[in-house]
């Protein structure tokens, strides 16, 4: 988002809630959550903000959770629509045929609960049911916070792991009699 689309952002915010009278460093903290958000869906997500009944101006945090739920395609299906892509394409496929899923969650819920071949063979579906809804909704819930992460968590967290491939990239140089063995 640009400066000038910020400055509008902050202007359509204090139109919605008039009260509200952000400072430089309000202003500085909410340019941070928002900078990689298009500006129309910035706007939408305070609308939808604002027809919902919020009693005050969003937190950057609430506009960039509300834009990623209104525009993310890529977020997973509730819990429901899991099971039901899991039994449509049990219907569908069987057992000796691998389905694509509407999501990748689904498919690793499948995977955690042993596998396509052995769901299919299941003669326990209340149970199976249960099982997948118990795996499903924690991956979906930390695939979810990770489609709210903010660019500056999303540049530490590459910093970390790079940080981390190269520790462990020095700790597979060591040979035995060296030094730190």
């Amino acid at each position: 988002m640009l400066d000038a689309e910020m400055a509008q952002t902050i202007a359509f915010v204090i139109g919605h809630w008039p009260a509200w009278r952000p400072n430089d460093a309000t202003i500085d903290a909410t340019r941070r959550l928002l900078v990689d958000l298009p500006y129309n869906q910035v706007c939408a997500a305070v609308d939808q903000i604002a027809v919902e009944g919020a009693e005050f101006a969003p937190t950057g945090g609430m506009i960039r959770a509300k834009v990623v739920e209104l525009f993310d395609p890529d977020l997973p299906p509730c819990a429901g629509e899991a099971w039901a892509d899991v039994l449509y394409a049990i219907r569908t496929f069987g057992r000796n045929r691998r389905p694509s899923f509407t999501h990748s969650i689904v498919g690793a819920a499948v995977d955690a609960l042993g596998g396509w071949a052995m769901l299919c063979a299941s003669d326990n579906p209340v149970a199976d049911r249960a099982h997948f809804l118990r795996i499903y909704e924690p991956l979906a819930d930390r695939y979810r916070k990770r489609a709210l992460y903010p660019p500056s968590v999303r540049e530490a967290l590459a910093e970390a792991a790079l940080a981390d491939a190269r520790s462990l990239t020095d700790l597979l140089a060591l040979t035995p009699g060296e030094p730190g063995t």
